[in-house]
């Protein structure tokens, strides 16, 4: 179990890091159980919510992740200094990817030696919810605004670098960049 309150810290520490909450529009989330970190961060002036990782949202998610993947518009780059890159890595190959009729399931591996898919999923979500602020589509736009978020924030506060939307990780050690305005 994770302490909540450590994970409000660590989250505000990283923001910090980052410039603060004029510079970070959303934080985002692997699902889990979140909701004090999240009502912590929203009081404090932060635009945090938890995913619901419906079947439909995965789909959507890792459909949007994987071909801006394949397109090359995502790059993973920096120094991997405690394994995070490397495990994101390793996750993302063992992830599953599976079609009954008409329908496709994202899901991580039941056996072997990686089982999880949470650093995985949070990268994809980010990525995705990225994507919804250069091309919001009027349900994204809709679900912010009840969410509490900007209805269609500014997006130079989201590419701080020409071009490009960086995200930071590890006092920014790691940066996944989406190039080329998706």
């Amino acid at each position: 179990p994770v302490d909540p309150l450590y994970v409000t810290d660590y989250i505000l520490c990283l923001a910090q890091g980052l410039g603060g909450r004029t510079r970070i529009l959303e934080i985002v989330y692997d699902q889990w159980q979140s909701q004090i970190p999240i009502s912590e961060l929203q009081k404090k002036g932060y635009y945090a919510m938890e995913t619901c990782f419906t079947n439909e949202y995965k789909r959507e998610m890792y459909g949007s992740f994987l071909q801006l993947a394949e397109e090359g518009k995502i790059q993973v780059c920096g120094m991997d200094e405690k394994g995070h890159v490397e495990q994101f890595l390793r996750q993302l190959k063992a992830l599953e990817r599976e079609q009954k009729g008409d329908r496709i399931y994202y899901h991580h591996p039941t056996s072997g030696p990686v089982q999880h898919d949470d650093y995985v999923s949070a990268v994809a979500n980010l990525i995705y919810r990225l994507s919804l602020l250069v091309r919001p589509t009027v349900e994204s736009l809709q679900k912010n605004r009840r969410n509490g978020g900007p209805p269609r924030p500014s997006l130079r506060r989201v590419m701080p670098v020409k071009g490009s939307l960086l995200w930071g990780g590890q006092r920014g050690n790691i940066l996944l960049k989406l190039r080329d305005r998706l």
